[in-house]
């Protein structure tokens, strides 16, 4: 199955078969060109680049394409999905639905085609990207998708936050960017995260309840028993405003999604139907979008909510059962200690990791004791009770 963008699977066919699904996309006059040359305009119509062209009937009508089930839609070919694949030798000309017909007669009546996104940028191995929005569920192919060329051309980089608009070609399909209004709120990181100057400065965070000595530009983890319904934002909503709060809360429930939607901070979450790469994946991404506001002289708070399901997740990509825990079962940890500092001309990165615990669990029991190595303090809210 092809789940990913790629020219090869148009450059498997025939110039002629290129033509007709050229016509069917909206290339005007589409046997002038050479084989190469139409795969590069088919693609400009796809990702916004070029407004089709849209041949008129007598009666003033876009021609009807022949409905036929066999037959596999041009966007499947081009656009990435988790559902759908598409093999050139099991269908000869696509043809597009109904909803992609109202979008090249833009009759809004019939659907909304157009949308305001904003998010992170995650670019993927293959080049595209998607945006991942705030407050909304993160799965591999959701968001809005970013051609190879739009990144090429606004220097998009892993973590830049997106501003712009998206339109809607299939039902079952990422929208697509085709227009970028503004990339991380008009500023340029003019220093590269890892390079920027440290402060030696200790700087005490106050969170506004017990947890008083957690510090400024370091890792941090509270530890509590899972009968306790507190979440991380618990301990530290008491912040001052002039923190930026971001909060990842893992395999999240409807009601805890719905919470998560709520919160005056910047969320994003995965459920327990996510596979154990995306959960580590969003962790990464959203790890990159606190470096660079940190970068900006953000004074940044990046909350896991809750780190023993992403060590469980991480665990689990690495073919190990939760009794034969490997040492890169701490990679996730590594990455978010490693990436906390406080800059000495502004801004700082600071974790706080919230891990519950389940009494007599071996898993919990190897982990915990293991965690002492990655964290600058740990806090443990069962002595507090």
């Amino acid at each position: 199955m092809r789940t990913y963008f790629d020219k090869e699977l148009l450059q498997q066919s025939s110039i002629f078969e290129l033509r007709n699904i050229a016509r069917d996309i909206g290339v005007y006059s589409p046997t002038i060109y050479k084989k190469e040359e139409l795969i590069d305009k088919i693609f400009q119509i796809v990702n916004g680049e070029v407004k089709p062209y849209v041949p008129k009937s007598k009666q003033g009508r876009p021609p009807k394409s022949l409905s036929n089930p066999s037959r596999k839609n041009i966007i499947d070919m081009i656009l990435p999905t988790e559902e759908i694949g598409y093999s050139i030798e099991e269908s000869s000309i696509p043809c597009l639905s109904e909803s992609v017909r109202a979008f090249l007669e833009d009759d809004k009546a019939k659907v909304k085609t157009n949308f305001d996104i904003e998010g992170v940028l995650e670019i993927t191995n293959y080049g595209y990207g998607f945006v991942r929005q705030k407050g909304k569920v993160y799965s591999a192919f959701s968001g809005a998708y970013v051609s190879l060329n739009m990144i090429e051309q606004n220097k998009l980089k892993n973590g830049d936050y997106i501003i712009g608009r998206a339109k809607l070609l299939e039902d079952d399909k990422p929208l697509v960017m085709f227009e970028i209004i503004n990339v991380n709120n008009g500023q340029s990181i003019v220093e590269d995260f890892e390079t920027k100057a440290i402060s030696q400065a200790l700087t005490r965070l106050n969170t506004g309840n017990d947890i008083d000595n957690f510090i400024v530009g370091l890792s941090n983890l509270i530890i509590q028993g899972k009968e306790s319904e507190s979440s991380v934002y618990d301990y530290i909503k008491g912040l001052p405003n002039d923190y930026k709060i971001i909060v990842v809360k893992l395999e999240a429930n409807k009601e805890q999604e719905y919470l998560q939607s709520k919160l005056e901070v910047e969320n994003y979450y995965t459920t327990m139907l996510q596979k154990a790469n995306e959960h580590i994946n969003m962790i990464k991404l959203v790890l990159l979008r606190s470096k660079n506001l940190a970068s900006l002289g953000e004074n940044v708070v990046l909350c896991i909510d809750s780190v023993d399901k992403a060590l469980k997740n991480q665990n689990t990509i690495n073919g190990s059962s939760l009794l034969d825990i490997k040492s890169n079962t701490f990679d996730i940890v590594k990455l978010l200690c490693m990436g906390t500092r406080q800059f000495a001309q502004g801004g700082s990165l600071t974790t706080v990791c919230l891990y519950n615990y389940k009494s007599g669990n071996d898993f919990d029991a190897q982990v915990t004791a293991e965690l002492e190595d990655y964290f600058s303090k740990i806090y443990n809210a069962k002595k507090q009770g």
